[in-house]
């Protein structure tokens, strides 16, 4: 799907859906699924979108540790997002 911005954030909406019904929300790989979806909604310039995803991520990722990766990548790429939406 690379390049084709649309199917890919399709693909990744339903399997973040999919896994948030089957896993729960706070699992470790629908947090990567969600974060993904958010990283790329931001890039393509779904800018609003992108930040929802991140933060609904983020929230979720609470539950995680401290020093967790996947809740550290969450972090990292809202607070890049915040600062190129300009907050």
């Amino acid at each position: 799907m690379q390049g084709d911005v649309s199917a890919a954030v399709a693909v990744l909406d339903d399997t973040w859906q999919r896994r948030a019904r089957s896993l729960g929300a706070g699992a470790e790989s629908n947090l990567t699924t969600a974060n993904t979806l958010g990283a790329t909604l931001f890039a393509a310039g779904l800018r609003r979108d992108g930040l929802t995803a991140l933060r609904t991520a983020h929230a979720q990722s609470m539950s995680l540790s401290a020093g967790h990766p996947v809740r550290m990548d969450i972090a990292n790429n809202l607070r890049i997002a915040e600062r190129n939406a300009g907050g």
